[in-house]
């Protein structure tokens, strides 16, 4: 297609003649994110009681990990920078405070390996007569080393409840059915 206005071509020369200066400032290749499906439940239940619903002190879902990415101080680092959203519900055994503790790790992961796993704990604070919140962990910066080989879309930056193996048996036994 053939432009026969000069301002356009003009303008066509100078966008082109600034694209290799401009490659730096595009935003860097960021980790695939994703939950780890058999630790994205979490039901919690009364010490020494049964799983009964009535045991129940409070059950938990995650439901999003967000992120973004930069270069770090020098172009062989890249900072990504996760956020892990969870809803929890309040169970009928559920503690007077109306306070739970859980904990949520990230992992970062090569292919198969895990390079890096981390646990932040949470305190969740029920307001009264609320039975439901959704929380959003702090922000969670992770440094990953990158290279002209390597880019940041290499990992992958995975979220989930941290279970005790109790509790990740009954999620794989759900999940059979």
């Amino acid at each position: 297609m053939q432009h026969k206005n000069p301002a356009f071509a003009l303008f066509l020369i100078v966008a082109l003649a600034g694209c290799g200066a401009r490659d730096a400032q595009f935003a860097p290749a960021c980790p695939r994110a994703g939950i780890l499906s058999d630790a994205a439940d979490l039901a919690r239940y009364r010490p020494g009681a049964g799983r009964d619903l009535t045991d129940q002190v409070f059950e938990a879902h995650l439901v999003g990990v967000a992120g973004a990415c930069s270069y770090g101080d020098t172009s062989k680092d890249l900072q990504t920078r996760v956020t892990v959203s969870f809803d929890v519900i309040r169970g009928p055994a559920a503690s007077p405070a109306r306070e739970e503790q859980l904990s949520v790790f990230v992992a970062v992961t090569n292919g198969e390996r895990i390079l890096d796993k981390k646990l932040y704990p949470i305190r969740v604070r029920f307001p009264a007569d609320v039975g439901q919140v959704r929380l959003t962990s702090p922000e969670i910066t992770l440094v990953l080393p990158v290279s002209a080989e390597v880019s940041g879309a290499a990992y992958a930056v995975t979220a989930g409840f941290q279970l005790t193996p109790d509790e990740l048996e009954a999620n794989r036994s759900r999940r059979v059915r």
